[in-house]
């Protein structure tokens, strides 16, 4: 009697074990051509409070079947039921009868420590090769059919070619217009410096190159000189791009500069003859005494320079003995220069 009772117990485990999960897994087909596809749906129920691992799926099922697409997986809930849906593509390239090995999942009841498992059906599924007929011999392979082009084919790409000839079109239209429109108003240009404002500014840019420090004494000075020698010329009509250092002094001894500026730029002249034939090392402060002395010329030789006023030109004055006769001929009035004698004439 109490074994008949152990095996009702254990029945009635089985079959709410049963209740609490369940795994199922159909094929569309079982009997196809080698390469041809089928069609899995692999359905898991399971109850609320269940703990299970979902299959996770390789390249193959087995050694027969490979897989060719896995689908998402589909959850819907019904009450305390969870229903998990999921499709796989798979196919077979060897021939003869094989089976679609079972899914099989591990699970934990609620409160329960001990490890469960359920199983679906094996599938059985007949592989078969294509009927060829060896007696026809080999055939050579269809060409593939010609298939003619209709307007709606043609349609979309003709509108494409339209569109994009009119977007150029325009893209043309605009580039010429900007540009006419910018050849019509032109920028004004903006007025040269003076010469002093030119040459102050040349010499603070000298400075910035920083050329004495880097070694290049000799680039230093020249570019110094060059400065001094395009001022002489912009602001006082002097030649001096071919003068030594002493013809530069001689001539703009006459502009009556400040001598004490003059005698700071025949130390910087002296200094830079040195540096560019005697090869000169100046020491550091000689360097932007240099500079200085040549900044200190600018500015004194500019505000020495006579300023020149605008006066309205006078009329010639007519010689002693001399007087203005008009003379009204026809409508235009005529100015001679007539001698005493010439007047008593008239």
């Amino acid at each position: 009697m109490a074994k008949y009772v152990s095996l009702l117990l254990l029945l009635v485990w089985q079959t709410t074990s049963y209740a609490q999960l369940r795994v199922d897994l159909k094929a569309d087909t079982n009997r196809i051509m080698i390469g041809d596809p089928i069609h899995l749906t692999c359905r898991i129920e399971a109850e609320k409070g269940v703990r299970f691992q979902y299959p996770q799926w390789g390249d193959t099922l087995s050694s027969h079947f490979e897989i060719w697409h896995t689908a998402k997986i589909d959850t819907l809930v019904r009450g305390n039921t969870s229903i998990y849906t999921q499709g796989l593509t798979v196919s077979s390239y060897d021939s003869g009868e094989f089976y679609i090995p079972p899914v099989h999942l591990d699970y934990f009841l609620p409160g329960d420590t001990s490890r469960h498992f359920v199983e679906s059906d094996p599938i059985p599924v007949m592989v078969v090769q294509p009927q060829v007929d060896m007696s026809k011999g080999f055939m050579d392979i269809k060409e593939p059919l010609d298939a003619k082009f209709t307007i709606y084919e043609i349609l979309p790409y003709l509108l494409g070619g339209i569109l994009l000839l009119a977007l150029m079109a325009l893209l043309v239209i605009y580039i010429l217009r900007r540009r006419k429109k910018k050849a019509a108003t032109p920028k004004p240009e903006k007025p040269p410096l003076p010469p002093r404002e030119m040459a102050l500014q040349s010499l603070e840019e000298l400075r910035l190159k920083k050329l004495w420090q880097q070694g290049k004494e000799k680039a230093y000075y020249t570019e110094l000189v060059d400065i001094l020698r395009t001022y002489l010329h912009d602001e006082f009509a002097i030649d001096s791009f071919e003068m030594t250092s002493d013809e530069i002094l001689e001539s703009i001894a006459p502009l009556g500069i400040n001598r004490e500026a003059v005698n700071k730029l025949k130390m910087s002249l002296g200094v830079a003859d040195l540096v560019k034939f005697a090869k000169l090392k100046p020491a550091p402060m000689e360097n932007d005494l240099a500079l200085l002395n040549v900044v200190d010329f600018v500015k004194e030789s500019f505000a020495t320079k006579p300023q020149q006023s605008e006066q309205p030109a006078m009329p010639p004055q007519p010689v002693s003995g001399e007087h203005t006769v008009e003379i009204q001929t026809e409508n235009k009035e005529v100015k001679e220069e007539v001698t005493p004698k010439e007047q008593k004439d008239v």
